[in-house]
């Protein structure tokens, strides 16, 4: 086997075992990139460019990748337990929540990076933004 079939069969995998995960976290992973991306242009723009600061954002960015993990670990505990009580729960709800709080905080992250470039940003949308943060911290997902 050479190695692109060994990567497309691992690729295949965990695609198959994400399921509904799989958009999330690549919607995830550009918001990110964009951010780091903006975090540099308000750094070069403001004259605080440094290169500790943007090793510091690459690792805290991957550490949003051990969240995620933790989070589908819960999901994984969860949906363990319910084969031992009557507790019903539906896979990847906690690790979905989890992404869609990281994402959100990617935007809003954005939207400070490009309003300090000078873009205008409509209140309506940073708040909305906050709000739906906010209700997901809450735990109001009837209301999100």
């Amino acid at each position: 086997m050479n190695i692109k079939a060994i990567l497309t069969l691992a690729l295949s995998a965990i695609f198959a075992y994400l399921e509904n995960m799989v958009v999330p976290l690549i919607v995830l992973s550009i918001v990110m990139l964009i951010d780091y991306s903006t975090g540099i242009a308000k750094a070069a723009f403001t004259g605080g460019v440094n290169s500790k600061k943007g090793w510091r954002g690459i690792i805290k960015k991957l550490c949003y990748g051990v969240v995620v993990a933790v989070a589908f670990v819960v999901d994984w505990l969860l949906y363990i337990s319910t084969q031992f009580t009557n507790f019903n729960y539906t896979a990847n709800v906690f690790g979905l929540m989890i992404v869609i709080w990281l994402i959100l905080n990617e935007l809003v992250s954005i939207l400070e990076n490009v309003a300090i470039l000078g873009v205008p940003i409509p209140p309506i949308l940073k708040g909305t933004m906050k709000n739906l943060q906010n209700k997901i911290d809450k735990g109001d997902s009837e209301n999100a």
